[in-house]
């Protein structure tokens, strides 16, 4: 224990000291401005350091930052910055020939400048980086390349933060800045055609759209200018991602337990309204919807999201949206029956799937609802319209009726087909603290307009159709010893005996709950378990308690003790060892100094036993072994002085004044190195000044462009660049390029400048091997017009086409009458000019051009008289 105790405070002085090392790092460094951008087009990086304040004292390193900056593309196609860097390749010849080149990116290698020949299967590696900023691919701007590595870009922009946008559209974010609204629309029979399924209003994001089983339905979006993203105008649409109102739908069909229909996902947010349909053809299986909201936007999109709302008596222009075609009728039916889900509402287990029997009287149904994040949870109501959500006045039978069970009914209280709760015409206070309590939004000290919406005319309970009926008893709250039940009341439709809900039947006549007793015998011997009792010390091991006895429950208040031996075996236990907090434990303190600075010493620390009120008490009260308080300590070898090479043989720089140095260092008796701190003497110096015989100084001189390589379309101009030194008024001398700056030196090559295109020329293959060897043959090669992409062209000048054919080897073939010494050979090309030039008289000619010797002395004679 005492171990354990040791190693936790070593640990929490060991995070606290490197917090204020951290601290004191960070305080004493501040971020350098962010430099210009490394691009003017096109993706590229800022960057920035993290220095130490000249102030500073244990500041520790410095970090540099990466920001992406400038990703908006390049005007003009092609105009990026890997397309820019292989087009200047056009103009420099790749083994042997010049090429055309384009972009490419090699998935192994996506940092580095490769480049691809045009019309060739040919791709080169130029360079291992490219500029930093640079993409890594085409297909994403969530990651670049730093310094040849390909590094992930933070949604905040910095290259390698980690930073990610949360399911609220914000970037770092901790996912508590939206509201997440959700639903499920149940109602299974629909008329054919378009039906509205909800609203997805402005901002949303993280939308989920899902089927809840295979159906040969559709779901459609509309845009709030009538046109549809997919399956719309009765015109179906292939799985996909479809563009619209600012981002991207992924349209999927069956794809399993996530998509066991038809699914929309989008990440958003949306910036317009969309309407969620379903294309009916057959029964629904259900619709799940769900996106998240920014907190600030919840009142104005769950206004978006319920079709025709009305508050005070006004539509809600922002959602009452007229038809494609101009006319102010509704678009289509509102049908809601939805189960609200999310935030602060009822759990919904996955794979639950609901069946509600709602008031069958009512053509809409609740709509989707906002839970408030506060936790008041106001209960859904069911509404009615008749027809398409018009309003009707009451009956004198249906007021009688409605005053019954709501109080008082007045004349201007008749009613409309708005989605809300049951409320009276109130004053303006009692209007405001009801809207309250009940999770209403109160702007100005007012609810909307001074009154919240009232009760479609319908949902007022029937005498005549509905009853209430007593269908059966709970079950029976004991197994054993004298339970009970109570009975089930449900609402009833008389006419087809079918169970509605409550509020279609009069409270008023509602049957008292009716309890009984259930499963009255006694119950079998068993153990009576009580709660385990306090340990009986506060620190240190003590015991605990509990009663356990052998009864049999008579009731839910009584029982009979028996014999432990008629209950079953084992017993359980009744009591247990606890161990609170020790009493006493031991406190160390840190090591002090070892007392020998070389060689081996001691050390030591207190240790003492301290008890829980805060006293040092002695030593038997601690648990567990006391701790080592005095060590014994090995401070390393003892140094026997300072060891140093010889001066460096050369001057460095190698011009003007530099320095020579050679190595130190503090060596123990055999002549290891130890730490210099244990070398008593001052140490001797590690460099020491020289000059060098050449000054230093020079400036680059560039001789004149040479010619360019080529006459038409692209070619380059060079020139010499070298490193110079005045020695004289005109005296110069070239000396190495380390004197003159580097990032001075004039280029040594440029493209030229405006070349006329070339034109089509004529090739030629070389020429063939002489038909004969002697006494005149011909040779011959083949001639062709190529463009300048060296494609067959017929534009040549045909006078200028170069011969196909011409004669070789005039020379007359050699004497077969010679009979000639196999080893009479010719060494060299020339020799057949050595007899007409006389020079076969000489042995140097006589022995290396022995044939053409002997054949012209042999011709020489046969032309003699």
């Amino acid at each position: 224990m005492a171990g354990s105790s040791l190693s936790a405070r070593t640990l929490s002085k060991l995070v606290i000291l490197l917090t204020v090392i951290l601290q004191l790092s960070t305080a004493q460094r501040t971020w350098t401005e962010w430099s210009p951008c490394t691009a003017t087009c096109g993706p590229g990086v800022r960057h920035r350091y993290l220095q130490c304040l000249p102030s500073a004292q244990n500041c520790y390193g410095n970090q540099k930052q990466y920001k992406v900056c400038n990703v908006e593309d390049c005007k003009g196609k092609g105009n990026d910055y890997r397309s820019t860097e292989c087009r200047k390749y056009n103009s420099k010849k790749h083994r042997g020939r010049f090429f055309q080149w384009e972009k490419y990116i090699l998935p192994s290698r996506q940092c580095a400048l490769t480049c691809r020949a045009v019309y060739y299967g040919l791709h080169q590696t130029f360079r291992g980086e490219v500029r930093d900023g640079t993409f890594c691919d085409d297909t994403s701007t969530d990651k670049v390349c730093i310094q040849g590595r390909c590094i992930t870009v933070g949604c905040d922009g910095i290259v390698g933060s980690g930073a990610v946008v949360d399911r609220c559209g914000v970037c770092n974010g901790n996912n508590r800045d939206c509201q997440t609204i959700s639903g499920i629309y149940t109602r299974a029979s629909l008329p054919y055609g378009y039906n509205l399924i909800t609203r997805i209003p402005v901002g949303a994001c993280n939308i989920n759209i899902t089927e809840l089983g295979a159906s040969r339905n559709y779901l459609a979006f509309r845009l709030q200018n009538g046109s549809y993203v997919m399956n719309g105008n009765n015109r179906l649409s292939r799985a996909g991602d479809y563009e619209a109102a600012g981002t991207t739908f992924t349209y999927r069909k069956r794809e399993g337990a996530g998509c066991p229909g038809e699914c929309v996902r989008a990440k958003g947010p949306v910036n317009q309204t969309v309407d969620v349909q379903l294309l009916y053809y057959r029964t629904s299986p259900g619709i799940l919807y769900q996106f998240t909201i920014p907190k600030h936007m919840t009142k104005a999109a769950m206004e978006a999201i319920i079709p025709r709302l009305k508050v005070g008596n006004q539509f809600n222009p922002a959602v009452d949206q007229p038809l494609a075609d101009g006319s102010m009728q509704s678009a289509y039916e509102t049908g809601y029956e939805n189960i609200p889900t999310g935030e602060g509402s009822y759990p919904f287990p996955k794979d639950y799937r609901p069946r509600i029997i709602p008031n069958r009287r009512t053509s809409v149904q609740s709509p989707p609802q906002y839970i408030p994040y506060s936790g008041v949870k106001p209960e859904l109501q069911s509404l009615t319209l008749s027809g398409r959500g018009q309003s009707r006045n009451l009956t004198e039978s249906q007021q009688r009726q409605y005053s019954a069970y709501y109080g008082p009914f007045k004349p201007n209280q008749a009613v409309s087909g708005d989605y809300g709760r049951r409320y009276a015409t109130l004053s303006s206070d009692t209007a405001r603290n009801n809207a309250i309590n009940q999770g209403y939004p109160v702007q100005n000290n007012n609810v909307i307009n001074n009154r919240p919406p009232v009760l479609a005319a319908r949902n007022i309970p029937d005498a005549s159709r509905y009853d209430w009926r007593i269908v059966g008893f709970t079950e029976c709250s004991l197994t054993c010893g004298r339970g009970v039940q109570q009975t089930k009341i449900v609402c009833l439709e008389r006419d087809r005996n079918l169970i509605v809900t409550d509020d279609n039947c009069v409270p008023t006549t509602r049957p008292a709950v009716q309890t009984i007793q259930c499963n009255i015998r006694i119950c079998p011997p068993g153990w009576d378990i009580g709660n385990w009792s306090d340990c009986s010390v506060s620190c240190g091991r003590g015991m605990q308690t509990r009663p356990v006895v052998c009864a049999q429950r008579v009731s839910s208040t009584s029982r009979i003790d028996v014999q432990p031996s008629k209950c079953p075996s084992p017993r359980p236990e009744s009591s247990r060892t606890c161990m609170n907090k020790p009493c006493a434990e031991w406190k160390v303190g840190d090591w002090q100094k070892c007392s020998s600075v070389c060689g081996k010493g001691e050390r030591s620390r207190l240790v003492v036993c301290h008890s829980v009120d805060d006293r040092n008490v002695t030593d038997d009260q601690c648990e567990g072994l006391k701790p080592l308080d005095i060590q014994i300590c090995d401070m390393g070898s003892c140094a026997q002085g300072w060891f140093h090479s010889p001066w460096s043989r050369k001057c460095f720089p190698s011009c003007g004044r530099g320095h020579r140095s050679r190595q130190v260092y503090c060596s123990s008796p055999d002549g290891s190195q130890i730490s210099e701190a244990k070398c008593q003497s001052k140490k001797p110096k590690q460099k020491k000044a020289c000059r060098n015989k050449r000054p230093c100084g020079g400036y680059w001189f560039a001789g004149p462009w040479s010619e360019c390589s080529s006459t038409c379309g692209s070619g380059v101009q060079e020139r010499s660049v070298i490193c110079v030194k005045k020695l004289d008024k005109k005296l110069f001398t070239i000396v190495g390029k380390e004197n003159c700056r580097g990032r001075d030196k004039p280029e040594m090559e440029r493209p030229c400048e405006q070349l006329p295109p070339c034109q089509p020329q004529w090739f030629m293959t070389p020429w063939t091997q002489c038909s004969a060897s002697c006494g005149t043959g011909t040779k011959t090669r083949e001639v062709r017009c190529m463009d300048p992409e060296l494609a067959p062209s017929s534009t040549c000048t045909a006078n200028k086409k170069p011969s196909q054919q011409n004669i070789c080897n005039t020379q007359p073939c050699t004497d077969e009458s010679v009979q000639q010494d196999p080893s009479c050979k010719d060494v060299y090309k020339f020799c057949r000019l050595a007899g007409p030039a006389r020079l076969c008289s000489y042995p140097f000619y006589q022995e290396n051009c022995c044939s053409s010797c002997q054949t012209y002395q042999h011709r020489k004679t046969k032309e003699k008289p």
